[in-house]
């Protein structure tokens, strides 16, 4: 039987290709992700609205329109998402800075924070081996998986 993971972030358990989430899981949808976040995460939503972010975002795409971590593994990929090399959450202060934004595409974005969660390394699949990122954006191994995930 074909399996993969539950579709909630930080769930492990293998399921059923035709589902999507677990039975623990199987009433979560976004809605209620957003509605959390919305209630409780409003400053940290709020600037990624901000005209500084939108700015911030716009400049390092055009500084270096494709993927950086394509880029190291010898593809070429474009960039569509700024990431934060360390979040927002642990250090405010580095929000906008130049040197803590890289470029990456949808894929690569999704694999780095999955890659958190499966303790801090990228998956096989971004550079043929497992490469440590260590706990980046994260303070300690307790903030490894965020409250609302657990």
């Amino acid at each position: 039987m074909l399996s993969h993971e539950c579709g909630k972030a930080g769930c492990h358990t293998l399921i059923s290709i035709n589902d999507k989430y677990c039975d623990k899981h199987r009433d979560f949808t976004s809605r209620e992700y957003n509605k959390y976040r919305q209630i409780n995460q409003h400053d940290y939503l709020k600037f990624y609205h901000s005209k500084e972010w939108k700015h911030a975002r716009e400049l390092q795409l055009i500084r270096q329109p494709l993927c950086e971590i394509c880029l190291s593994n010898d593809h070429v990929t474009q960039a569509t998402t700024v990431h934060h090399k360390i979040e927002t959450k642990v250090d405010w202060s580095l929000r906008l800075s130049e040197n803590n934004l890289q470029s990456v595409c949808k894929s690569c974005h999704e694999k780095i924070y999955k890659g958190r969660w499966y303790g801090g390394k990228y998956p096989d699949c971004i550079s043929g081996t497992p490469s440590t990122l260590g706990a980046v954006g994260f303070k300690n191994e307790n903030e490894r998986t965020p409250p609302f995930f657990a």
